[in-house]
């Protein structure tokens, strides 16, 4: 299964000039089970909380992927020491978990003695634009 999808918009819009879409040969199906959701090592979740505003917000679906490795500033869902799992941007190089919104100053160091578990890395956001749904 796929949705149309008008291919030429983006090219439309950088030259700046307006095309008359001409049928059937602008129009290709985009799969969301190929591009979006349906990895074999994937899981949604909703975004719960504001600690990562403004790039996630709250109810904000994300695809996780647990088949990639976490690198230098990947969002991850992680838990340290048995806490709840939450979102939270690797900081690989000084081994902390960050939080994106001002408002949460407290980051959190990574010892050696932490249990660690990393469920996996964000690999794409769904966001609604509006409030209808």
């Amino acid at each position: 299964l796929g949705f149309p999808v008008w291919w030429n918009v983006l090219d439309v819009m950088k030259q700046g000039k307006r095309k008359r879409r001409t049928g059937r040969e602008s129009l290709h199906y985009l799969s969301l089970n190929a591009k979006l959701v349906l990895f074999m090592t994937a899981f949604l979740i909703v975004v719960g909380g504001d600690s990562m505003y403004p790039v996630y917000q709250k109810n904000d679906v994300l695809v996780i992927r647990t088949d990639l490795i976490p690198l230098h500033n990947d969002d991850i869902i992680v838990s340290v020491n048995h806490d709840d799992y939450t979102l939270k941007r690797f900081d690989k190089v000084n081994n902390k978990l960050v939080a994106l919104n001002a408002s949460y100053k407290n980051c959190v160091q990574i010892q050696e003695s932490d249990e660690v578990i990393i469920l996996g890395v964000v690999g794409v956001l769904v966001r609604e634009k509006s409030n209808r749904i």
